[in-house]
């Protein structure tokens, strides 16, 4: 709570979203590891979300989150990240597993690919659920659907 105070208080927008970022990966943390039934985690995870969002009102660039569908299986959602300018902007999909958070995609969407000009796509905090409720998919055929619809 230290770090959404700070961001609450602070009048730079750009400090302001650093320390949402700040307290969206700690939020993060505190969530691990996405057990199903965790109420104090289930918690967590929507206190980080909400902190994510508020950074990205207040950093460079827009965020545009997008839902979507899988066959036999709840919709999942992920977050555009895109360069301040006009699109359309080439993107890169970001398929991490559960040791990524979205903070550590975003610190490389700022340093490395928005000055670029190159947008990014993440999933949504809601995706650790939806991989713990899924069968074992050795062939990964089952996120096939979500890369080929986020390409295109």
């Amino acid at each position: 709570m230290d770090w959404q105070q700070k961001a609450g208080q602070e009048e730079n927008l750009l400090v302001s979203g650093r320390h949402w970022l700040h307290a969206a990966n700690l939020y993060s943390i505190a969530a691990y590891p996405h057990i199903k039934g965790d109420e104090l985690a289930e918690q967590a995870q929507v206190l980080a979300y909400r902190a994510y969002e508020e950074a990205a009102q207040r950093l460079p660039g827009k965020l545009r989150e997008l839902e979507f569908s899988i066959p036999g299986a709840a919709p999942i959602t992920g977050f555009l990240h895109m360069p301040p300018g006009d699109g359309p902007f080439p993107t890169v999909l970001m398929c991490g597993g559960l040791d990524a958070l979205q903070t550590d995609y975003y610190n490389l969407y700022e340093n490395y690919f928005a000055p670029l000009g190159i947008a990014m796509l993440t999933r949504g905090y809601a995706f650790h659920r939806f991989l713990l409720k899924m069968q074992a998919d050795p062939g990964y055929q089952s996120a096939a659907p979500v890369c080929a619809a986020a390409s295109g």
